[in-house]
């Protein structure tokens, strides 16, 4: 996001490299603080620095996937997601797998967080849409 023309100091080069890597450190500092928090939701206690999940106080194992795809709907509680957006959140641009792996996903986490998994209380579908955090919990 930089450019510079010829000729230039080495002087100029150093306070261009300097200023990025200031605006580096910056970013990442703030990503860092928000990943140093802890989600509670009725029964549901997302533990982000340390990757864990409790549900009604007892400690659920999830996959590093799940655990992005939790955080993800846990962080924007009652926005719908489409599977296309949630594929692309969480697997990024340069995976070219299939985008009904999201309703797998959604599977197992509901399996391992709801009490009954044909009646979800925590992620609900939103038919001919995609998935959302009940904000309403």
């Amino acid at each position: 996001d930089d450019y510079i023309t010829k000729p230039f100091s080495p002087g100029e080069l150093v306070a261009r490299i300097k200023a990025h890597l200031r605006r580096y450190k910056h970013f990442s500092q703030h990503k860092v603080e928000e990943e140093d928090q802890i989600i509670q939701c009725k029964g549901l206690k997302l533990d982000v620095k340390r990757y864990e999940l409790y549900v009604k106080g007892e400690k659920v194992n999830l996959s590093a996937t799940e655990f992005k795809l939790l955080h993800l709907l846990l962080s924007n509680k009652g926005q719908v997601f489409s599977k296309e957006q949630l594929y692309e959140k969480v697997w990024g641009y340069n995976d070219y797998g299939d985008i009904n792996t999201v309703t797998v996903y959604m599977s197992k986490i509901r399996d391992k967080i709801e009490t009954e998994s044909t009646k979800p209380q925590y992620i609900q579908t939103v038919w001919g849409v995609g998935y959302k955090f009940n904000d309403s919990v």
